[in-house]
């Protein structure tokens, strides 16, 4: 009885290593972004990190980790409602990003919409867009990269 709860407790620590050892891929994350939006910049490298993270890769910019280059491609605002004074408060924001491994290329893109009451708000509900938009993204992203390192040796 003794010997099988050894070979039970050495079966768990083997396949604990093996799943630690499959989710060892490292991967370097280069952004860029060439429009004067810092928020976009930062919110696209937070959600990136994390669904890389969720899809059981490591975050390591050592010699040996394989690049992936983030570009934004669109950042656009374009006015879609006027208040009755004739001043454009409702925005519809087109945000466009690749990620781009050695062998493949992800392209994602989405549209939201955002308005603004009143001037006071400044950038405000921009940032809320680029949120949302992000956050629409985010399960195709997580799917896309959870079938792509399903298995960490065809990395």
């Amino acid at each position: 009885m003794e010997g099988k709860t050894i070979r039970i407790h050495q079966a768990i620590i083997l396949k604990l290593l093996l799943v630690s050892f499959s989710f060892g891929t490292d991967v370097c994350i280069s952004l860029k972004n060439p429009f004067p939006e810092p928020y976009l910049t930062y919110a696209l490298r937070n959600t990136i990190e994390r669904v890389f993270l969720q899809a059981g890769v490591k975050l390591s910019c050592k010699e040996d980790a394989q690049k992936v280059e983030v570009d934004v491609l669109e950042l656009k605002e374009n006015p879609v409602g006027f208040s009755p004074f004739q001043r454009a408060n409702i925005y519809e924001l087109g945000l466009s990003f690749n990620l781009r491994f050695k062998d493949e290329e992800k392209n994602y893109s989405l549209r939201v919409s955002h308005s603004l009451p009143s001037g006071a708000e400044g950038d405000r509900g921009r940032r809320f867009a680029i949120d949302d938009a992000l956050n629409i993204i985010y399960p195709k992203l997580l799917e896309d990269l959870m079938r792509r390192y399903k298995h960490a040796d065809k990395f």
